[in-house]
């Protein structure tokens, strides 16, 4: 295995069939670009989700025009990923056992 820090992906490595095969990546200490091939892909970006998606939609898109497939009008990404704002709070330990936490699930919006 191989590890990389400070690194970002620029693309998707698309196969014959359209499916994801590896990334693109920049690293961002020296801006050397890379390959990284995968049998697996996860998106793990947190609030970011969805702008690893957006840049797998566009390397699809253009995929498919570069085989000459018929494109005719390329669908929008969807957003799947919505930011919420929150508070963190910490309580002292005697408010309830050690190992527990607590959860007001009582919020005007329904979210918890």
């Amino acid at each position: 295995a191989h590890i990389a820090n400070y690194t970002e992906m620029t693309g998707v490595i698309l196969g014959d069939d359209g499916k994801a095969i590896g990334v693109k990546a920049r690293d961002r200490m020296t801006g050397k670009v890379f390959d990284v091939w995968a049998n697996k892909i996860v998106f793990a970006g947190g609030p970011f989700t969805d702008a690893l998606r957006k840049i797998e939609h566009d390397g699809v898109i253009e995929n498919e025009r570069k085989n000459e497939k018929a494109v005719a009008k390329p669908k929008d990404m969807i957003p799947a990923v919505a930011g919420g704002a929150g508070t963190h709070v910490v309580l002292p330990g005697y408010y309830c056992p050690s190992g527990m936490g607590l959860l007001d699930y009582n919020t005007s919006d329904g979210r918890f």
